[in-house]
């Protein structure tokens, strides 16, 4: 086991053992900044979302409480089952179909597609599933969600800034602690990609946590809260400036411009009411516009005009290619998790689990996404959690993105648990073991 992943599962083990729910989800929360570090070094490293994931599993049947079922968690458990039956079944119904697989190269492989068969991968695979699976669990029920998700920002932010400066000043003292899987890690590229593999996986995580903080911060009632979000979300576009990623520009694009839609459109409704902070924050991004707005628009036509026709490029879009392939050779069926990798979360998906789980997931995410728009503890979740599923549909297909299945979380809880009646099971325990429901 790594040091980190001795440090983070020992706290989240002690938040499990000492029935303090939200140790454990301090734990989640910086594995969920560290998504691209190991747990355990072994034959196959395992991440160390996916070590205190496993620990949260574990907490689960500490928790004895009263669960009320809602429609989202019948779809999320749906979509889990299905999944995992595809994969178990998948690689055998559909065996020699012509793939991409996650750990051949997709540029070797696009000259030469890989036959599927079962694979270390697609048990990989499972093990993210599951594990991330019970984290959600485990926050839901605790009402810990957003403790992992701010604690996920912070650690992710803070120290993609510090290495990311350290690696500028030629001492990335942090790679021994943080490059630890078996993956790809971009050391020769000049841009920023702090503690993740790749400068691509950064702008994602930094779009999520711009989108939840800029809304958090204009949401937020206490002015530390403000201050907290503020910073995040600050820190958060320097890291995407940083990364200089298409990724960040293609999404980034994307999220503006929905953002733009629904600040006229709430303006409009409300009559200008509570909407201070909408207004204050549209007018800091237009006088900064103004300011720099050729530079920016110069370094935007630099990144895009540098992806196109790159062999970045072309070879995601073979990727994208292969994967609309493999659905129809698999009849829209899926191969199973880890049987095809595309450039596009949403493309994998489709050629993995198929037609029926990817609409699993996607009724999934929209039912949870209408609820929390709804209310003003989780509206910030919902926002993040869109902007990473657009950075993920761009260019980052991974199922185990940590901060996706936080801001899940975060988008279903509104807050710590509800305490029962004396008469219901489970009175006389602490608040946080009593009762609390899926919302």
């Amino acid at each position: 086991m790594t040091v980190l992943g001795a440090v983070v599962c020992v706290l989240a083990m002690m938040g499990v053992v000492f029935r303090r729910p939200r140790a454990t989800a301090v734990a989640l929360g910086v594995a969920a900044g560290l998504p691209s570090s190991a747990g355990v070094i072994a034959a196959q490293p395992i991440p160390v979302f996916v070590c205190v994931g496993a620990v949260a599993a574990i907490g689960l049947f500490s928790l004895r409480w009263t669960v009320r079922v809602e429609r989202w968690a019948w779809l999320f458990a749906a979509f889990v089952l299905w999944s995992l039956a595809i994969t178990a079944l998948g690689p055998w119904v559909f065996a020699g179909t012509p793939v991409l697989t996650p750990r051949g190269g997709v540029e070797r492989q696009l000259s030469a597609l890989t036959p599927l068969d079962y694979t270390s991968t697609n048990l990989a695979q499972v093990l993210i599933l599951v594990t991330a699976s019970s984290a959600v669990a485990f926050l839901v029920r605790s009402g810990t969600a957003r403790t992992a998700l701010v604690t996920a920002a912070v650690t992710g932010v803070g120290l993609s800034l510090v290495r990311s400066v350290a690696r500028a000043a030629g001492a990335d003292f942090l790679a021994p602690f943080l490059d630890t899987l078996q993956t790809y890690y971009a050391t020769t590229d000049v841009r920023w990609r702090g503690v993740f593999s790749e400068p691509s996986e950064l702008a994602a995580f930094a779009l999520g946590v711009a989108a939840m903080s800029g809304v958090a911060m204009c949401t937020a009632t206490r002015l530390r809260a403000r201050v907290l979000h503020l910073a995040l979300a600050g820190g958060a576009v320097v890291l995407m400036i940083g990364s200089a990623s298409g990724t960040a520009v293609l999404a980034a694009g994307v999220v503006g411009a929905v953002v733009v839609i629904v600040v006229v459109v709430r303006y409009l409704r409300s009559g200008g009411l509570r909407t201070e902070w909408l207004v204050v924050s549209a007018l800091l991004v237009g006088v900064a516009l103004v300011i720099q707005g050729g530079a920016a628009v110069d370094f935007v036509t630099a990144i895009v005009d540098g992806k196109v026709g790159s062999g970045s490029q072309i070879a995601r879009t073979g990727a994208d290619a292969v994967a609309l392939q493999v659905v129809a050779d698999s009849w829209g069926v899926g191969v199973g998790l880890g049987g095809n990798r595309s450039s596009s979360f949403f493309l994998t998906l489709l050629s993995t689990v198929g037609v029926i789980g990817s609409g699993l997931f996607v009724s999934m995410v929209a039912l949870i996404t209408r609820e929390a728009l709804r209310r003003r503890a989780t509206v910030s979740a919902a926002a993040g959690l869109f902007a990473v599923l657009v950075a993920k549909t761009v260019a980052t297909p991974d199922l185990g993105t940590p901060l996706m299945w936080l801001l899940l979380a975060a988008a279903v809880t509104v807050g710590p648990a509800v305490m029962t009646s004396p008469a219901e099971p489970g009175a006389g325990l602490p608040e946080q073991q009593r009762h609390t429901t899926f919302h």
